[in-house]
């Protein structure tokens, strides 16, 4: 505490009118952009309502000229909307980490937010004082929460031992992991040799009712009741020993220390709290998404440097970018943590998109997702051209399927502000 600047000293005062001085130029720069991405789609209505105005429009082939011509121009508009968006986003996040991060941080010694072997080997562990939004990798809340990690497995006999290899690692006294495994190959020989092991559950299925949904629900049902929090993983995940405590801490605001605020206070989203380390619940966070590092098999083939790449633009530009302005952001269906009591509450769908209905009941319902790059998970990416394929149709069913099933409730919702139904309006052209 004592190389910490006093709350009411001119230095902090200082840094405090810089820092909302900067927060009006991101925010100014924000809505600039909105408006400029609003241009086009204002100026094809208003050509639309003067080609009706002035009677250009005689016959059935001139309304058909015209409606190709205006869908046209609209899909223009909505790639040039997206254009925007993601330029916006990467000047966002690399302008606010370059003026706002401090040369000389005390984080450089005992940093919470450290990668690779550090974690793996468990040297890595900080001083756990992180920030006001608990982006540390420890939280002391005075006792361990239980948490249930869960798995929903088909035919993954190539990976399946070393991600509960991984699992049976994790540097946390209070877990359980609860396998459902759907499988038909010799996937069911090596699970077999887990279910007398300590602390695991494995469940099989003979058939595949609701996919992957149907299996996580089957989970939640034999889950241990003491348990606070769920975590989802995908069979080809490799999460670090620490992967529970980084994720912990984002469910709770801790007061205000030395803070480095990152993104999300240049755009003047911190929450202010009183007292010297007084933790509090968030309550409105219901999930927090992590990192889907992607560098298993990257090297694999030109495939697989792409769709890592791919994920790379997603997960450190667009998400930092949507947590840092407080759109609404998706689950995205491995390495992320789940309240237990929500999740019991909303349940799990049968989609085969089963992490975007999740994302979307827990929304209209008020609840919130909030994202951390600092939790992040080693895992695969599909390595053949046959395997994306299939991949991004299922992604494109599930998706546009739960998109029309809860279209009105998210835009009737009271409980979701209208950023995140423009980022939700954004998200429903994906496919």
């Amino acid at each position: 505490m004592s190389g910490e600047t006093p709350p009411g000293s001119p230095r902090r005062r200082r840094g405090d009118r810089g820092q909302l001085a900067w927060s009006v130029v991101l925010n100014a720069i924000l809505v600039a952009a909105f408006v400029l991405a609003a241009i086009p789609f204002v100026a094809i209505v208003r050509g639309f309502v003067d080609a009706v105005g002035q009677s250009k429009m005689r016959s059935g082939v001139d309304w058909l000229a015209y409606g190709f011509a205006f869908t046209g121009l609209f899909l223009g508009a909505i790639f040039f909307a997206y254009a925007i968006k993601y330029y916006l986003s990467t000047a966002m996040v690399l302008l606010t980490t370059l003026v706002t991060t401090p040369r000389n941080s005390s984080q450089s010694k005992s940093s919470p937010n450290l990668t690779g072997h550090k974690r793996i080997s468990g040297t890595g562990h900080g001083n756990g004082n992180g920030n006001g939004n608990g982006n540390g990798f420890h939280i002391d809340l005075g006792y361990y929460p239980f948490v249930s990690v869960h798995v929903a497995a088909y035919n993954e006999k190539r990976v399946i031992e070393r991600l509960l290899q991984a699992l049976d690692q994790l540097d946390y006294p209070a877990y359980e992991v609860v396998v459902v495994d759907d499988s038909n190959d010799e996937s069911l020989q090596i699970l077999q040799q887990w279910r007398d092991r300590p602390k695991f559950k494995i469940l099989h299925r003979n058939s595949r009712a609701g996919y992957k949904g149907g299996a996580l629900r089957e989970a939640l049902k034999v889950t241990d009741p003491r348990a606070e929090y769920v975590v989802i993983y995908d069979a080809d995940s490799v999460p670090f020993p620490d992967s529970i405590e980084r994720l912990l801490p984002h469910f709770y605001r801790v007061a205000e220390r030395a803070g480095d605020r990152a993104i999300g206070s240049a755009f003047g989203r911190e929450e202010a709290l009183t007292g010297d380390g007084l933790v509090k619940r968030r309550t409105e966070v219901a999930a927090v998404q992590s990192y889907q590092w992607h560098v298993l098999n990257k090297s694999e083939s030109w495939l697989t440097e792409a769709v890592r790449a791919e994920y790379a633009g997603s997960y450190m530009v667009e998400r930092p970018f949507q947590d840092a302005i407080g759109s609404l952001k998706m689950i995205a269906g491995t390495a992320y943590m789940i309240r237990a009591d929500i999740l019991r509450q909303v349940g799990w769908g049968t989609s085969i998109t089963e992490d975007w209905e999740l994302t979307l009941k827990l929304y209209i319902r008020g609840y919130k997702v909030v994202y951390t790059p600092w939790a992040e998970t080693p895992a695969e990416c599909v390595s053949t051209f046959t395997r994306l394929a299939r991949q991004r149709m299922r992604w494109a069913e599930g998706h546009t399927h739960n998109v029309r099933k809860y279209f009105v409730d998210v835009m009737a919702s009271p409980f979701i502000t209208p950023l995140e139904k423009i980022e939700f309006l954004f998200d429903s052209t994906y496919y």
